[in-house]
């Protein structure tokens, strides 16, 4: 794909930049165009542009951060066949008529999705489940860069946090809720 001018910006997740350019490639293709550039750096040819290559560089950094933007973790504790199947028909069902998003990336999204398991602290009981996940959504924001990575994986684990301090969250919700209502009286 040639452009003729820079291609417009969206703001990512976190705010930050990505191009509209890439985002029309699936997965294989990125990988494929990397290693083509790769090819392309390695090779004599960049040791002859008159920059050293350093805009060859950039456009290889510019689509790995594409690829590597491409992520979706998942975790959860339910042990179902084929969960991560009836994830993306759930996921679809949910952001398909909110996002314009084509065909072809539903296509090559279950290859992006890590099917290892991410070990995270379990509730000691049956009725803490919704604590532990705000809770760990409220810990994962604050603590993830904003560009989680594979290797970041490793921030997680059983021990991550202590169960008491998921279960906390009650007096916090309840905080909240008793100063909206409050404030909803004053009004």
């Amino acid at each position: 794909m040639v452009a003729t001018k820079a291609p417009p910006k969206a703001a990512g997740i976190h705010g930050e930049e990505q191009d509209d350019e890439l985002s029309v490639f699936t997965n294989a293709e990125l990988i494929d165009k990397i290693d083509r550039l790769k090819r392309l750096f390695g090779g004599s040819t960049g040791a002859r542009l008159s920059d050293g290559g350093a805009k060859l560089k950039a456009n290889i950094k510019k689509h790995e951060n594409e690829l590597e933007r491409r992520k979706l973790l998942r975790s959860d504790k339910m042990d179902v066949p084929h969960w991560g199947d009836i994830t993306l028909v759930l996921l679809r069902q949910e952001v398909v008529a909110d996002l314009p998003i084509a065909d072809k990336i539903w296509e090559n999204l279950p290859r992006r999705i890590d099917e290892n398991p991410i070990p995270v602290p379990q509730q000691k009981n049956d009725y803490d489940c919704g604590l532990f996940v705000l809770y760990f959504m409220e810990r994962f924001i604050v603590e993830a860069d904003e560009r989680f990575k594979k290797k970041d994986l490793a921030m997680f684990g059983r021990n991550w946090f202590e169960p008491e301090e998921a279960s906390s969250m009650r007096w916090k919700i309840r905080d909240i809720l008793e100063e909206k209502f409050k404030n909803s009286i004053d009004e």
